[in-house]
């Protein structure tokens, strides 16, 4: 009996151990999820780019991002190493050839991201700009890439760049054909926005230039194998769509005209394209009929097949192959502009 309660004791002890082992990972837990919860926007703010031995004989000017977030210095030790590493990184890169070098910062905050944009400039007989990006996740403080955002994002961009080479392959540099994961990128009012600097890739110019992408409402159609067929070089050598599955998919409504074999499709209430059956000649709203690879045909079960490059090409939808080989449409809304930036720190 005395062996029976010591034994009980024991396993009491053990299971006390293993309790308040399992509270304190929890409220280990706890806190490092509220640190990090903490961040926000006003906790980026700027400071005076910094001098060093090695940059006295050039003028900087402008401000740098910097962070100051009291309830994680672990956090705000790791941010500032960073922007600190982005800063020279530049200063080495134009260090023997520039005059003078200049900086504006702007932070903007959207949905879970709070996005650190810089733009440095630097001057010599002529001036060039780069854009340097930090993109934050708040709810864990963690600094993210392109590739941690969606399994999609890099090739809906590539997919959009490549669209624009082929619409106009003389506005763009030779050997320009798109980008990395560690490419810059910012958010703000839910757009993915991708600066480049425009030498990159246009010829002779020097200003920033961006595309951006909508992250919500996107619509996107997965192209199952029974909804397409590949034409053999007698017929055209064109990978063919079924057209009104896929318009549905994608938003758009459609009316078919059986007398003339031919899909209006509709956004809304708005006449957006018609396709017609042997007729070669394909159009986007207000754009001028072209061709393409082959008319659209009928096919034994009755629908109107269409070419791929109808979608991209003409409707401006980005088309991209997953990694298991699907092919996906989706309208993200993209764009293209020239980008302008104040000089002054803004908060959003």
């Amino acid at each position: 009996m005395h062996f029976s309660v010591i034994k009980n004791n024991k396993f009491k002890y053990i299971r006390f151990l293993c309790v308040l082992a399992v509270a304190i990972a929890c409220f280990l837990c706890f806190s490092t999820v509220l640190n990090a919860a903490s961040l926000s926007a006003s906790d980026i703010i700027s400071t005076e780019a910094p001098h060093s031995p090695l940059t006295s004989d050039l003028d900087i000017i402008g401000y740098i991002p910097f962070a100051s977030i009291d309830s994680n210095v672990a956090l705000t030790r790791r941010l500032n190493a960073h922007f600190l590493q982005q800063y020279n990184s530049f200063i080495s890169e134009h260090l023997h050839s520039a005059l003078s070098l200049s900086f504006t910062t702007n932070v903007y905050s959207s949905n879970n991201y709070i996005s650190v944009v810089v733009i440095a400039t630097a001057v010599s007989a002529s001036s060039s700009s780069s854009v340097l990006t930090t993109v934050i996740y708040a709810p864990t403080g963690d600094i993210v890439s392109l590739s941690d955002l969606d399994d999609s994002a890099l090739s809906v961009i590539n997919a959009y760049i490549s669209n624009r080479i082929t619409q106009s392959p003389r506005s763009f540099s030779a050997g320009f054909t798109g980008i990395d994961s560690t490419h810059p990128f910012y958010i703000k009012d839910n757009l993915l926005i991708v600066p480049f600097a425009s030498s990159s890739i246009f010829s002779g110019q020097r200003d920033i230039y961006t595309m951006s992408f909508s992250l919500y409402n996107i619509q996107t159609a997965v192209i199952e194998e029974d909804m397409y067929t590949v034409l053999p070089p007698s017929q055209y050598n064109a990978i063919m769509v079924q057209l009104t599955r896929v318009i549905k998919m994608l938003g758009y409504t459609f009316e078919w005209n059986i007398r003339e074999r031919s899909v209006d499709i509709f956004r809304g209430s708005t006449l957006v394209s018609t396709v017609t059956v042997g007729k070669n000649s394909f159009f986007y709203e207000n754009s001028s009929p072209r061709e393409l690879e082959s008319p659209p045909v009928l096919s034994d079960s009755g629908y109107i097949m269409v070419p791929l490059s109808f979608f991209n090409d003409i409707m401006n939808v980005v088309v991209y192959v997953s990694p298991n080989g699907q092919i996906i449409m989706s309208i993200y809304n993209a764009d293209d502009q020239g980008y302008t930036l104040d000089n002054t720190v803004t908060v959003y």
